[in-house]
């Protein structure tokens, strides 16, 4: 539904640019002269030149530092005729530049001292010079806790850290999105969709699910109206396609194929961060699409195509693109809070994007299966936001950018 990111930016400009062999970002790493883009194997010798987007000097033989996965890379050369491997005349590293973002999101922790918030997959600092706002009843910082809303806008630097230019806090006022009766009760689930009868792979899978949930939402009573009963349910049937469809009541339903072509738990962990991710942001498009595909038992993917051929009717007043983009916009903030999730849970953070990848592949070898979108954006939030080496040497920032730490 969605093309892959754009790769890297250019940097060789004395020399003819002709198409590249590979461009996208790393994937697997052994050494310097041992590692993947885009599940592609880069052969590279003597003979290989290495540069970097921001047009330093090119170097001859293959990257002096060791990649990381995640960082972006243009690889110039020549493609087996398998397609699994790279012979490098010309390697073009990344190198991230500072850009101006906006965005809205649930705060997910608050430092009063010195003063930054996590959330939308980001640690966002609070310089002296920002436009802060609150919405009654908050007043001041030390009045936003976790779950909390917030819109900004800020400048991203090269280490992943937000600065932000502006930001207003409000209060989350509750459930905002559209609900769907006929989710609400587990029994009439039950007789409405395919369930798998594996009972033991729906507890295994339960359990993952109910690690990921935050702990500041865990720690809500459940009175509370922004307490989100989460419930993981395992489904059967080939209609239902290959993605996790999460509904605005918590419940988030796994089509079984994807718990069976997946390797690991960190893999099925990626796919119920993702959806919970999704459901605390209140996506309400990505939400809306997933009660048409429960109500209908389509695929996600039909359930996408019925809901945009009829968007005008559900209020949306943009093009059949605009939709598409802001619907990709969502499936990156999922992606982005997902990563958070998954490492508070102790779960292994990379196997994210190879999990979405293993999803478009059908059973074919990964790498006969271009780098799809959901795993591009991950890979692009694990170099720029987690592996980042330049997040080491910044002012304010560790080798895990986006990590929470304990809420004040």
């Amino acid at each position: 539904m969605f093309v892959c990111l754009a790769g890297t930016a250019c940097g060789f400009p004395q020399q003819p640019r002709g198409a590249p062999a590979v461009e996208g970002f790393v994937t697997r790493v052994l050494s310097p002269t041992d590692f993947s883009v885009n599940g592609i194997h880069v052969l590279c010798g003597p003979d290989t030149q290495t540069g970097r987007s921001d047009g330093k000097a090119i170097t001859p033989g293959c990257p002096e530092e060791m990649p990381f996965v995640g960082e972006g890379m243009t690889i110039f050369g020549t493609l087996a005729e398998n397609g699994s491997a790279a012979n490098a005349t010309r390697i073009e590293i990344e190198v991230p530049a500072e850009k101006e973002i906006a965005g809205a999101a649930i705060v997910e922790a608050v430092h009063t001292a010195p003063p930054e918030v996590f959330a939308d997959g980001y640690r966002v600092l609070l310089p002296s010079d920002a436009a802060i706002s609150f919405n009654p009843p908050l007043q001041t910082l030390a009045d936003v806790k976790p779950n909390e809303w917030m819109i900004y806008k800020a400048r991203q630097r090269a280490d992943g850290v937000l600065i932000a230019s502006s930001i207003t806090f409000g209060a989350n006022a509750g459930p905002g999105m559209e609900r769907n009766a006929a989710f609400d009760n587990p029994r009439a689930i039950r007789t409405k969709l395919p369930l798998w009868p594996d009972t033991m792979m729906e507890e295994h899978i339960e359990a993952i699910g109910q690690k990921l949930i935050p702990a500041w939402q865990r720690a809500l009573p459940d009175a509370d109206p922004l307490k989100v009963g989460f419930h993981f349910m395992v489904v059967d049937g080939p209609r239902m396609g290959s993605e996790p469809v999460p509904l605005p009541n918590g419940l988030v339903l796994l089509p079984r194929q994807d718990v069976q072509r997946l390797q690991n738990d960190s893999q099925v962990a990626a796919l119920l961060a993702d959806s919970i991710a999704c459901i605390l942001e209140r996506q309400t498009w990505r939400t809306r699409i997933a009660a048409n595909a429960a109500a209908t038992r389509e695929s996600i993917v039909n359930a996408t195509e019925s809901l945009i051929s009829s968007a005008k009717q559900a209020g949306f007043t943009g093009s059949r693109d605009d939709l598409r983009d802001i619907i990709g916009a969502e499936y990156a903030q999922s992606g982005r809070v997902a990563l958070n999730l998954m490492r508070e849970a102790g779960f292994d953070i990379e196997q994210a994007p190879v999990a979405w990848w293993l999803l478009a592949n059908h059973d074919k070898q990964l790498t006969a299966v271009s780098l799809p979108y959901r795993s591009a954006t991950l890979y692009q939030a694990l170099g720029m936001l987690w592996n980042n080496p330049a997040a080491s040497g910044a002012e304010g920032g560790s080798s895990t950018t986006s990590a929470p730490p304990p809420a004040q």
